[in-house]
């Protein structure tokens, strides 16, 4: 999904987003464990959520095409897009990521993150990043 062209300040944006949310991956999960989580719960909602989710991004992406008075009068290409981010990012890259959740035993920290987050706090953060020039 990084690959789809876009504002630059949009990327950075959603990229300092994840890289929050990688730093953090494992804590509203440790507290579920915590609080007496089970296993079998956690698999059937996520069974359930993987779904959703798809159908949430879905309704999503159609919302905002719906605004977009520019992708209305472009529906071949809309469509063509749409079916490339469909069978690429999303079905490719996402949803096998998702069906990790569903493996019995399975915990957030199993997924190696550190390259990408190493990689993301120097594009973002280091001496050139892209967003140093907003840290106060």
């Amino acid at each position: 999904i990084q690959a789809i062209p876009g504002d630059a300040e949009v990327w950075n944006l959603l990229n300092w987003h994840a890289l929050e949310e990688l730093e953090h991956k494992s804590v509203a999960f440790d507290v579920f464990r915590s609080v007496r989580g089970t296993e079998r719960v956690r698999r059937r909602v996520m069974a359930v959520m993987i779904p959703l989710l798809l159908l949430l991004i879905t309704a999503v992406l159609a919302c905002s095409v719906a605004r977009d008075p520019e992708a209305r009068r472009q529906p071949v290409r809309l469509v063509r897009e749409t079916y490339r981010l469909y069978r690429g990012p999303i079905l490719r890259g996402v949803i096998p990521e998702l069906r990790q959740y569903l493996r019995p035993g399975f915990h957030p920290d199993d997924i190696d993150t550190n390259a990408l987050l190493e990689q993301w706090q120097e594009e973002l953060f280091g001496t050139e990043g892209a967003l140093v020039g907003y840290l106060k």
